[in-house]
């Protein structure tokens, strides 16, 4: 008898490993949805700050909440599904590709403008998402988007084709980031900072004496995230721009960077 049970022990303690492989995975999976569920509530208010928030929170989570996310994206409103959108793109999963395709089809993009803000919205966070995901297959769809009749969606496209190494359109990026539109000028100077590709520092350096000061901020930013020693001078420089905003993000830059400043 005690033979018996001595050869049924080691069946008996694998069942018990399995069994509790099953439910740390439930219990796992709970907590997944919590969070999630927990992350989705914040956006659904008015505040941008919690918007941002849960879209760091869902993109620290890694690609475990893909599927969750997946599930919500077809019916949620605007401003969650543009949330949504955001974090698809900084996940990096390639899974993400098909849906943001899909959406982006379903959107009719052609070259015309949108016929109201909503669709133009979607539009330009998609091809932003796009970029940031960093897959090849986009280009098709990138380069259709570049089309477009609306500057935005055209200079997001530029930009999200940069991203993909895609060269060929190079030029047109270095054209509106030169161009008379300040918005556009901050979207590629955002952009090149986002891609944080050290080819951009000679167009970043040129972006410090724009004319406006909010474009002057983000080059700031973008040469922190770009890294390069090139940038640190010049931002030093920018303690004694003109605008204060300008001049905090160069405090904070250089802050971020550990070199120290001058009390003003």
């Amino acid at each position: 008898m005690q033979r018996k049970q001595g050869l049924f022990l080691p069946f008996f303690v694998a069942g018990l490993l399995v069994l509790f492989q099953i439910t740390v995975s439930v219990v796992h999976a709970q907590d997944v949805t919590v969070f999630i569920k927990q992350q989705l509530k914040l956006l659904e208010d008015d505040d941008l700050l919690n918007d941002q928030q849960a879209i760091d929170a869902l993109v620290a989570k890694g690609p475990v909440v893909l599927e969750y996310i997946l599930a919500q994206f077809v019916q949620a409103g605007r401003d969650t599904k543009a949330a949504l959108i955001e974090t698809l793109g900084k996940l990096h999963d390639p899974r993400g590709f098909e849906p943001l395709k899909q959406e982006l089809e379903k959107l009719d993009f052609t070259r015309r403008k949108a016929e109201v803000f909503a669709d133009s919205y979607l539009r330009i966070m998609l091809i932003k998402a796009l970029g940031d995901l960093g897959d090849q297959r986009a280009i098709p769809l990138l380069l259709k988007s570049k089309a477009s009749d609306d500057i935005y969606e055209k200079t997001q496209a530029l930009v999200a084709l940069d991203s993909l190494q895609y060269q060929q359109t190079r030029s047109e990026l270095e054209a509106i980031a030169l161009g008379p539109d300040n918005n556009c000028r901050n979207i590629v100077v955002m952009g090149l900072g986002r891609k944080g590709n050290t080819e951009a520092v000679p167009l970043l350096l040129k972006a410090l004496q724009d004319e406006v000061w909010f474009v002057r901020a983000s080059a700031i930013d973008a040469l922190v995230n770009v890294g390069d020693p090139a940038g640190l001078d010049p931002i030093k420089a920018m303690l004694d721009d003109r605008s204060p905003y300008v001049r905090q993000a160069a405090q904070d830059a250089l802050a971020t960077l550990g070199q120290s400043t001058p009390r003003e």
